[in-house]
């Protein structure tokens, strides 16, 4: 992967990842009222939202940086699709503030596992590709990007919440959904050419090619592989071994 398309594989998922999450930012008071909240527990369930995402900041980066970012930012998706179904859910099944707080802590866990992970492999990534242009940038683009999306999205999920406030957050998990199996090919492929400088590391310390080794995840080349940072996600056994449908690109 050379680093123009690892700029590339960056600006869409940052894009299509801000795209998705803002959909139901314009209705969401609207669809905790009508799911039966007042204002003070729908003030309640975001505060919580908000102090979840402070209270795991720091132990989801340590696991993005112990773990792979590719696996936190998979982790991501996954948690933060099942909060928005489970808002759904409590809304549809007219349960109270408790569970709406719940869900609200799950939501925050999963953007949680997000934050800073995708440009924590941006850097990487560019690194292994021999990069030596400005990151400043590349940044800025994403801002731009981000921005666009989030406009784009809030005004698309105000007008599908004029239709039903449920369909925002259907869309939201179907369109994470999507990015789950189109961001996975992006991420691990900025480390399955060999010649970069990342994976002649790995493959030193490996003793095997680096994109043989993601094929065939042998748990002994995983243990030895790990490593702040690592580009391919090779230290996936645990989430292939409970989700072997996710386990790699198909």
């Amino acid at each position: 992967m050379t680093a123009r398309n690892v700029i590339r594989s960056y600006l869409a998922i940052t894009g299509l990842y801000t795209l998705s999450a803002s959909l139901i930012w314009g209705v969401n008071t609207l669809f905790l009222l009508d799911a039966g909240l007042n204002i003070l527990g729908v003030f309640i369930a975001n505060g919580v939202f908000t102090g979840s995402m402070a209270l795991f900041e720091i132990p989801t980066g340590v696991l993005a940086d112990t773990r792979g970012r590719r696996l936190s930012f998979l982790l991501s998706l996954v948690v933060v699709s099942v909060g928005t179904l489970g808002y759904v859910g409590v809304g549809a099944a007219g349960g109270g503030l408790g569970l709406f707080v719940a869900m609200s802590v799950v939501l925050g866990l999963g953007y949680t596992f997000y934050s800073g992970a995708v440009e924590a492999w941006l850097v990487d990534a560019l690194k292994a590709t021999g990069y030596e242009g400005e990151l400043d940038q590349i940044f800025a683009r994403g801002a731009i990007v981000t921005g666009t999306a989030m406009i784009f999205g809030t005004v698309s999920g105000g007008w599908l919440g004029s239709l039903d406030l449920t369909i925002p957050f259907l869309a939201r998990a179907g369109l994470w959904h999507r990015l789950f199996h189109d961001a996975r090919p992006w991420l691990h492929a900025a480390c399955a050419d060999a010649e970069s400088p990342a994976c002649r590391d790995e493959n030193d310390r490996a003793g095997e090619h680096p994109f043989r080794m993601a094929q065939t995840r042998r748990p002994a080349l995983d243990r030895r592989c790990r490593r702040p940072g690592d580009l391919h996600g090779v230290g996936l056994p645990r989430l292939a071994t409970l989700l072997p449908e996710f386990a790699g690109p198909r």
